[in-house]
């Protein structure tokens, strides 16, 4: 008779519900603006801006969106390429300094990192999570 290997289970983590609301908002943001459908880097402080256009949306909410947005892959390589820094309606304002360029290639290299490792299914690795310096 053959035996049957069983693999461990792995427990899947369900997001939080902020990580959620956070996702949604985020939708709803691109939609609206396309600086963030094109991820391009956005200017410091941009939150506040945010918070005044949502005046109904929690901030933390709106935060966490940002934080989904910018440690997203494609935002990463776009600050690593030193584009600029654009507001809200698209124009740039600012150019990225070298500190910035340089932690965001730290983090993208983290990044690249996790996502190679969950791809491996190394499941330990892969709950590191990216530094912000």
């Amino acid at each position: 008779t053959v035996k049957k290997v069983e693999k461990p289970k792995v427990k899947i983590k369900k997001p939080s519900a902020l990580y959620v609301r956070g996702m949604e908002m985020l939708k709803q943001m691109k939609k609206e603006f396309s600086v963030l459908r094109c991820y391009k880097p956005l200017i410091i402080g941009i939150s506040h801006f945010l918070h005044e256009r949502y005046p109904d949306t929690p901030k933390r909410v709106i935060n966490t969106a940002l934080h989904i947005h910018t440690h997203n892959e494609r935002y990463l390589t776009n600050l690593v390429k030193g584009i600029g820094r654009f507001d809200l309606i698209g124009n740039k304002q600012e150019s990225v300094d070298e500190e910035a360029s340089k932690k965001a290639e730290d983090q993208l290299m983290q990044l690249k990192q996790k996502i190679k490792n969950v791809r491996a299914g190394n499941k330990a690795a892969s709950n590191i999570r990216i530094q912000n310096q």
